[in-house]
């Protein structure tokens, strides 16, 4: 009983003490011979699309959000990746993509990302937060190059499509 004891505690020590590796195959062409360029971001504001106290705080966020940046963003978005303006994307309300639950987010520039991840990260309560990268290197861009505030989330990195830097063959490219 007591082997079985110790062999658990040292199982269970070393799952906690060691960090979650995604068993994905990695395009190295985004990170060799140096990292794929950034052309803009997305912020994502998760929340539980089960409670409704959750949802409302997440929407009126969103809303004043919307209100704090009038003058920056434009209409809403009209693509996931390429966009001419910042934008509104649209909220999921429930999983979706890699996301194990709801969220919204907004599609930023560089010039913008400042701005609008300071603002988020001090207006978005208990809700966790995801700011990542889009160079196209999608794996990449949702894993290794994240920034969280609040609760990190496992995401599922298996349903992403495009792990090649931009640009993509099928995708505009309005960065010319």
């Amino acid at each position: 009983m007591n082997n079985y004891v110790l062999t658990l505690a040292v199982l269970l020590g070393s799952a906690i003490t060691h960090p979650t590796y995604y068993k994905v195959d990695r395009n190295i062409t985004c990170v060799q011979p140096s990292p794929a360029q950034v052309y803009s971001y997305h912020i994502h504001l998760l929340f539980f699309q089960d409670n409704k106290e959750d949802t409302e705080s997440a929407l009126q966020i969103r809303s004043d959000f919307m209100a704090a940046f009038n003058d920056t963003l434009g209409p809403d978005c009209t693509d996931l990746f390429h966009n001419p303006y910042a934008c509104m994307g649209s909220t999921d309300q429930a999983p979706d993509g890699p996301f194990p639950t709801a969220q919204w987010s907004v599609f930023v520039l560089p010039d913008h990302i400042g701005a609008m991840a300071a603002w988020v990260m001090q207006h978005r309560k208990s809700h966790s937060m995801l700011i990542h990268p889009n160079s196209g290197c999608e794996i990449e861009d949702h894993s290794n190059w994240t920034l969280w505030g609040g609760q990190p989330w496992s995401l599922d990195l298996t349903t992403l499509h495009y792990d090649k830097p931009f640009p993509w063959d099928n995708a505009k490219d309005l960065i010319q």
